[in-house]
């Protein structure tokens, strides 16, 4: 799959007059995806996370492809060695896991999820998340914070379906 990429460039952020992304729905349907946070992604990286063996095995049993946003790799970075740094940035080169771009309007939307959710502090990339699994229509989800992500809902007030993938 090709990412989807948002119609400004960096440097005139301006909409184009043929920018097919002028409506609501941003990025195509992931309906069989699985959406991922950054806990699992740390725990397939990091082989000094108790999780890591569960992460691995999940991924190589897995078919359904993973979705995640740039927020996630940004901050599993920040925990990993250099070494796991450099895998993961090659997995996701060949294609491990999908980058949604998360295009300007949608971060008024991200905005209105953290103000919704304030109660628990959810931090940016966690609710952008919840932006992402909301426009994909995606309501599987790899993650270790099972509190937030229980609270969260998506539109329609539907609940994430939390994969079981660690014991």
């Amino acid at each position: 799959m090709s990412s989807v990429r948002s119609c400004s460039t960096p440097t005139t952020r301006r909409r184009s007059a043929t920018c097919p992304i002028q409506k609501k729905t941003y990025v195509p349907s992931f309906d069989r995806a699985v959406v991922a946070d950054s806990g699992f992604v740390v725990a397939l990286f990091n082989p000094r996370e108790t999780t890591h063996g569960a992460a691995v095995a999940f991924v190589a049993a897995n078919q359904a492809p993973l979705i995640t946003i740039q927020g996630v790799i940004v901050e599993t970075c920040f925990f990993l060695s250099p070494k796991g740094r450099r895998a993961l940035l090659e997995w996701v080169a060949r294609g491990g896991i999908e980058l949604v771009d998360i295009p300007l309007p949608a971060y008024a939307q991200i905005g209105a999820i953290i103000t919704r959710y304030q109660n628990l502090d959810p931090d940016f990339v966690d609710c952008a998340l919840v932006w992402l699994a909301g426009e994909v229509n995606c309501k599987r989800i790899l993650t270790l914070d099972v509190t937030d992500f229980s609270a969260f809902r998506l539109p329609g007030n539907k609940r994430f379906k939390l994969i079981e993938w660690f014991a």
